[in-house]
């Protein structure tokens, strides 16, 4: 019996242990070379080098289109690419659209996530949808971009209201009771200063000779439309909604320098903070803002409240004018504060809560985008680029890569127009009677159809049509409501 040999228990001992340990190499093998894979090492099958690889990640709108990696056709988007770390040009093409093209230097194991482009066609199809007695002098979006609301130009208490997303829909119209807006003989105008997240209300300032007031319009239920001056009893330099709430309000004394929290409802007033020069709130509690240094008044300190937590951001910044913005990006908090006469936007990044703002310690600044005059600062749709501007010069802070890009258009923009963010990646401006989009770091620029300077462009929830007040094509005389598609044989 071989269990009973002695020689031979050896024997199958040494087998048993040598196919342990063949087990345990192939196993270690197996596992490095998965982590060398994860890690994106790979052999190239014509040379025999060790190379490593990075992925790319590719998708478009509104449609599918053909990938040309360094010239070479690669597939259709909604793709993985696998390819060595190296430079590579990325061309996406599809018949009737622009090709829109980025490079950029892959690192192995790295990931290039190019799902964002959008394709626009080089010949729009543009329509006349609606033809207005004369220019209207303002005309605003809802939020989620549904509602197009124009003022008639022969009345200013009366509206339009068009369906972005569906064209077919007839117009309809609505007028504010007579006393929403005090009457006036002088010239008058109407200003958005912002949407309600509900996207039935919108503020704005009604502007008549040199006095100026604000008013809450509900484009469903006009008669609830309320005038914040004549219900508070209040002459305020500035109101902006709480917490995107229509009857929920900060009211700005610029006089008095104190900022008061207000419900048109209850009527009640409460004060938030004195000495302000500027602010920005989010939220219901929030509030980003520039108030005078206790201790000199030719200065300023740069301040965030959250509730009853304070940071103090910049002290003793010289008196002048400032552009606050902020914003929540990935679980991190970015602040925004543009000093003009500093010529320099600084960028902080979870600034820490301090004491006491008679604390000598300020919060580290993260980065700084350098721009001469800059007329705004603007976080995008997805909160990922912060945008400065000032005329055709702009300057953009990515939080994502925590990288800066300046650049400006070789068209002119006037230095009171601000562009805005189309969506997460794209910049839009109407200039030059234009509706011009570009990416964030200012190429693949493309002008898409006729529009008037002073208005705002506007599109459909889905970016498939674009909206625009422009002088008609078949009778230039006359103004009108465009719509052009962007998605062929929409």
């Amino acid at each position: 019996m071989d269990f009973l040999d002695p020689a031979k228990k050896r024997a199958h001992r040494r087998r048993l242990f040598a196919g342990y340990f063949l087990v345990g190499v192939a196993i270690l093998l197996g596992s490095t070379i998965l982590v060398l894979q994860s890690y994106g090492f790979d052999v190239n099958h014509k040379t025999g080098e060790v190379i490593q690889n990075g992925l790319i990640f590719t998708a478009s709108a509104p449609e599918s289109s053909t990938i040309y990696l360094n010239g070479k056709e690669n597939g259709t988007t909604d793709k993985r690419l696998t390819v060595p770390a190296g430079d590579y040009t990325l061309e996406l093409k599809r018949d009737g659209y622009e090709t829109w093209k980025r490079s950029f230097t892959l690192e192995g194991s790295s990931i290039e996530r190019l799902v964002y482009p959008v394709l626009f066609p080089k010949k729009p199809k543009t329509v006349e949808q609606h033809t207005f007695k004369a220019a209207p002098l303002f005309t605003t979006q809802s939020l989620d971009r549904q509602w197009i609301v124009s003022q008639q130009p022969d009345a200013i208490t009366k509206f339009d209201v068009f369906n972005a997303n569906d064209p077919k829909v007839a117009a309809t119209s609505f007028t504010l009771p007579a006393d929403t807006m005090t009457a006036s003989a002088l010239p008058q105008s109407l200003s958005l200063v912002e949407w309600s997240t509900d996207n039935k209300h919108f503020l704005a300032k009604h502007t008549y000779g040199d006095a100026f007031e604000f008013i809450i319009v509900d484009i469903t239920d006009s008669a609830t439309s309320v005038n914040i001056n004549k219900t508070l009893s209040i002459t305020p330099t500035l109101v902006t909604l709480r917490d995107k709430k229509p009857d929920k309000l900060y009211v700005y004394d610029g006089p008095t320098k104190v900022l008061r929290s207000a419900d048109t409802k209850t009527k009640q007033q409460t004060e938030v903070l004195k000495d302000v020069v500027s602010y920005k709130s989010y939220g219901s509690k929030k509030i980003l803002y520039a108030a005078t240094d206790p201790l000199d008044a030719t200065k300023t300190n740069i301040i965030v409240k959250d509730g009853d937590k304070i940071t103090v951001l910049k002290r003793s910044v010289q008196n002048g004018s400032y552009l606050l913005d902020l914003a929540e990006y990935d679980s991190h908090w970015y602040v925004a504060v543009g000093v003009v006469e500093d010529k320099k936007v600084y960028i902080f990044r979870d600034p820490e809560v301090l004491p006491s703002t008679n604390s000598k310690i300020s919060a580290s600044i993260y980065s700084v985008l350098s721009m001469e005059k800059p007329t705004q600062v603007l976080f995008s749709a997805n909160t990922r680029f912060l945008m400065t501007q000032n005329g055709n010069k702009f300057a953009v802070f990515d939080a994502e890569l925590n990288k800066r890009y300046t650049y400006q258009t070789p068209f002119a923009i006037p230095t009171e127009t601000k562009a805005s963010w189309m969506d997460g990646h794209r910049v839009v401006v109407n200039a030059n009677n234009k509706t011009n989009v570009f990416d964030y770091d200012g190429i693949n620029q493309h002008q898409l159809a006729q529009a008037t300077d002073t208005m705002v462009p506007m599109f459909d929830r889905d970016y498939t049509r674009l909206y625009a007040i422009a002088p008609s094509a078949t009778t230039p005389t006359k103004t009108v409501l465009t719509r052009s598609d962007l998605k062929i044989n929409l």
